[in-house]
């Protein structure tokens, strides 16, 4: 469970051991009356956003989400053939559509390891359970990743890692900005894949995904666009109700530009408050290194580091926002080519500052929100209810001190999903184990010869050599002797278990290898799409089944 507001407690959150497991913090049923909670929670909550209130944005807020959420989802899918639409439950596009709960959670558009892609399932079966809406946010101001998987090859006893690209390795940029730059690369990658996996996996998701990836390759040169548009197509198969929208379309939104407005308007108190909570965390989860989770905001004489990036359309590396105060402004800068001023003071309404941020906008300057400042948004304007993994549950921790001691309000609840899927090859880890029980009987041999050898004439006498230096005692300080004595007679005894000792070492180093091939084999790490379906799909009819009992006897469900 979630630390108590405005407090910090070690999270001893890990991912399941074993395939099939899931984690679900909270429980279902109790995520789904915090949801309840929360929506009430926000709807009454006096805040003041630089003249706007609280709930008149997030309200706004919504219903842009909701509506630019049908428009980029309608780009590449059908959305009228989506059962929930019919019933006008899954787009909200009226004021009285965004009171159905509206639940989201997001993730850069890569291709994640299962236990990503489980919230996505949650994400869907829980909407549905309390007819409400899903949207999954596509992170992408985050930085692209050098485009590549690891993709095992080879046999059962014999695996070996290839890593694949899709596009060829450029300067990182953020995924908004990453186009496509190898078609070729990218238009082979779902049969090389195949090629190399095939072998051990049967009907692996590469096929289908990136037949629909080919298909997004005629809409966009985006490359995540691309990916997330063909794992949403494969959601779409398996009757997932989702739709979905990259953060750079709701960072373009009023109500996005009203929350960077209060943020900076309040530069300095947000910093300390950050950067005091960092040090908390620290503390707590006894983190030296000063880059985790993320880095202190820092100050350079007047300048502050806001919690932003900023980019251009001339320049897309993306780098930090600096903000200091000049007459009746705020003067923001990259300390590179950009600067500009808003008509801002602390204690000024927003109004202004707000088109002005439209107007940078739309003259190529690209302001995007930092992981803290991405879900400090998204949980306050649009979420009902967030899903998280374990990686943003435990910087959260941070988000909810914030909301606590820089809004002064009570951070609403979230739920934290993921699961553990390894690829149909092995079904356990015993190598290791094995690899245990070898190295001990080898401890054995060296020290207790004689329990595993026949005693005769050879061998008596030493045995009875050992035992008396064993049954020896000498004052301390003088046992030096005793044991020379000891270790002489296990290093006679050796030769009578020669045979025993090189049985073991050549199954040690079969069992070492085997090891090596589990660890391969048995991690959680591998794209989603080299797994079958058969594999994964389950997971989505288990959280389906779930969410279907937690809402059964749930009266704001059965109401809604």
């Amino acid at each position: 469970m979630k630390a108590p507001a405005g407090e910090l407690v070690y999270k001893r959150l890990r991912a399941p051991a074993l395939p099939g497991e899931k984690l679900l913090d909270p429980t279902i049923p109790d995520a789904i009356q915090g949801m309840w909670h929360n929506a009430q929670q926000l709807s009454e909550m006096a805040y003041d956003l630089q003249g706007r209130s609280l709930q008149d944005l997030r309200a706004a807020a919504r219903l842009d989400a909701c509506r630019l959420a049908a428009q980029y989802t309608a780009e590449y899918r059908d959305l009228a053939s989506q059962k929930d639409l019919a019933s006008q439950k899954q787009v909200p596009s009226t004021a009285s559509g965004t009171e159905q709960p509206l639940l989201l959670s997001g993730h850069q558009p890569w291709l994640f390891h299962p236990g990503v892609w489980f919230k996505n399932f949650v994400l869907s079966e829980v909407a549905r359970s309390v007819q409400g809406t899903a949207l999954n946010v596509i992170i992408d101001n985050d930085l692209c990743p050098s485009p590549s998987i690891a993709v095992p090859h080879g046999s059962r006893k014999q695996i070996r890692l290839n890593h694949l690209a899709c596009d060829q390795n450029t300067l990182p940029l953020p995924f908004e900005r990453r186009t496509v730059l190898d078609d070729d690369a990218f238009s082979t990658f779902g049969d090389r894949v195949t090629d190399n996996i095939t072998p051990l996996i049967k009907n692996p998701l590469i096929k289908p995904l990136w037949a629909e990836a080919l298909l997004s390759a005629k809409r966009t040169d985006n490359l995540g666009q691309r990916l997330a548009q063909a794992r949403h197509q494969l959601e779409a198969r398996w009757n997932m109700d989702t739709l979905e929208v990259p953060l750079s379309h709701l960072c373009q939104t009023e109500s996005f530009h009203w929350f960077t407005v209060h943020i900076l308007a309040n530069l300095p108190r947000f910093v300390q408050l950050h950067n005091q909570a960092l040090k908390e965390y620290r503390i707590v989860n006894r983190i030296r290194s000063q880059a985790h989770p993320f880095p202190n905001l820092k100050q350079r004489d007047e300048w502050l580091e806001a919690p932003f990036w900023v980019w251009t359309q001339s320049d897309p590396r993306r780098r930090a926002l600096h903000v200091r105060n000049v007459n009746r402004g705020l003067e923001l800068s990259d300390h590179q080519d950009f600067r500009a001023v808003l008509s801002l003071e602390s204690d000024s309404l927003g109004s202004d500052a707000v088109t002005q941020l439209v107007k940078l906008s739309g003259s190529g300057v690209i302001i995007r929100p930092r992981a803290v400042t991405t879900t400090m948004s998204i949980r306050l304007l649009l979420a009902d209810l967030f899903i998280h993994g374990i990686g943003g549950d435990k910087y959260d921790q941070l988000t909810d001190i914030l909301m606590t001691r820089f809004l002064g309000i009570q951070p609403p609840s979230f739920l934290t999903a993921t699961a553990t899927v390894w690829l149909p090859i092995i079904k356990n880890k015993t190598a290791a184990v094995s690899l245990r029980n070898i190295d001990r009987q080898l401890r054995e041999l060296r020290f207790h010869a004689e329990r595993h050898l026949k005693s005769d004439e050879r061998t008596q006498a030493l045995i009875e050599e050992k035992h008396k230096w064993v049954h020896t005692t000498l004052p301390r300080g003088q046992r030096a002797p005793r044991h020379r004595g000891i270790e002489t007679a296990n290093t006679k005894l050796q030769q009578f278990v020669a045979d025993q000792r090189s049985a073991l070492q050549e199954e040690r180093q079969r069992t070492l290898q085997e090891v090596r091939q589990e660890q391969i084999l048995g991690s959680r790490e591998y794209a989603f799409c080299l797994f079958p379906e058969k594999t994964v799909q389950p997971l989505l009819n288990e959280v389906a089944d779930l969410a279907k009992s937690a809402t059964e006897n749930d009266p704001q469900t059965s109401g809604t």
